[in-house]
């Protein structure tokens, strides 16, 4: 089980490895990720149509609703609540910016950009 932030989802749909990633993983996301992918889904550029891909595939993935999270100078809300569904379902979780403090993941590392088995 691996849960993603907007970031990582985007960064992954943009080399065209989201459906692998579907197809080997137990993918799991955050209701503030879905807004945040639709809000980059807005914009004409390969971000946006990839933040649109991820949109398309939802139901490939299941979606929590995660009440208040952690969210600082350093993570915004979406970060913030990957990290605490992380911990809530004890999986390994995908962002890609690093600024996730280790202390928020149970002493878990982040996987970046996904996990290095994905091929």
């Amino acid at each position: 089980m691996i849960v993603a932030d907007t970031s990582a989802l985007i960064s992954v749909a943009t080399v065209d490895l989201l459906e692998t990633l579907l197809t080997e993983y137990d993918v799991r996301t955050t209701e503030t990720v879905l807004e945040g992918l639709t809000d980059t889904a807005q914009y004409d550029d390969s971000h946006g149509r990839a933040a649109q891909c991820v949109l398309d595939n939802t139901d490939q993935m299941r979606v929590h609703d995660i009440g208040s999270a952690v969210e600082t100078s350093r993570i915004d809300i979406g970060e913030g609540n990957t990290a605490a569904l992380a911990n809530e379902l004890d999986a390994e979780f995908i962002e890609s910016s690093r600024r996730i403090p280790r202390g928020l993941t149970s002493g878990r590392k982040p996987t970046l950009p996904f996990p290095t088995h994905v091929r």
